[in-house]
């Protein structure tokens, strides 16, 4: 998924996080240092961002110099940033805390307009990343609904015109699939497909199931999170949705 960019609620307050998706330790050594970079705005607007000028200047200069510092320099990770109450946090993973703070502190003079505070810790397994950055469930699939949404409206997709939407789902058993199955026939799904694979390891028992819908953005995502809610309840896995693509007449 690479980058993305998302907001959510945090102590009630809204918090932009933007971060690389696919980030991961790489279980070297070269990144298990955390150092977080955080920057007082000065533009910052009524929930708490920084203004467009702001953001495409100072924050993204920063954002680069930690790329390069952290990236290129270190052979490290910039992994994202959280920006909340008029504060930014960049977050970069790196092999020595030492020489990253010594380069991170010698660049911030190109910025001497704002107040920044550096600090740096042990963080092997990136625990702060998954905790602090890292979308829950919902939020990731939020993210890759708007993915698939970006995909159909390049292809000239009118997403406010009905039109069948699959879902897929996966079970450990068969007990639970039939339960998912009369729950969604009640609320008014049709059947597609039921199949099982031996290979699909913990959760081989398969379910397509289809409904006639709008794919708006409010609508999809709603529709996601109840059929991810009612799969939980059943032990199970949802996985995605598909539809094609339909064009005004």
């Amino acid at each position: 998924m690479g980058w993305n960019l998302f907001i959510r609620s945090e102590q009630g307050k809204p918090a932009l996080i933007s971060l690389d998706v696919d980030a991961r330790p790489s279980g070297k050594g070269d990144d298990k240092y955390l150092c977080l970079l955080a920057m007082q705005l000065r533009q910052a607007d009524a929930d708490g961002f920084p203004s467009r000028k702001e953001l495409d200047g100072p924050v993204a200069g920063v954002e680069d110099a930690l790329e390069r510092i952290a990236g290129k320099e270190l052979r490290g990770r910039y992994v994202g940033r959280i920006t909340s109450g008029g504060m930014v946090v960049f977050f970069c993973y790196v092999p020595n805390a030492t020489i990253a703070k010594e380069r991170i502190n010698a660049a911030l003079p190109a910025f001497n307009d704002y107040r920044f505070q550096l600090n740096a810790k042990a963080d092997p397994e990136w625990k702060d990343f998954f905790k602090i950055l890292y979308p829950t469930p919902e939020e990731l699939q939020g993210l890759m609904n708007d993915g698939v949404l970006r995909n159909l409206e390049e292809h000239g997709d009118q997403h406010s015109m009905p039109r069948e939407v699959d879902f897929r789902i996966n079970f450990a058993d068969e007990s639970s699939r039939t339960r998912f199955r009369r729950a969604v026939e009640a609320a008014g799904y049709e059947m597609r497909e039921e199949s099982h694979s031996a290979e699909s390891g913990k959760l081989p028992y398969k379910l397509q199931i289809w409904l006639d819908m709008p794919v708006d953005k409010e609508s999809i995502d709603e529709t996601c999170l109840d059929l991810m809610d009612l799969a939980e309840a059943c032990d199970a896995k949802f996985d995605g949705w598909e539809t094609s693509i339909v064009k005004a007449e």
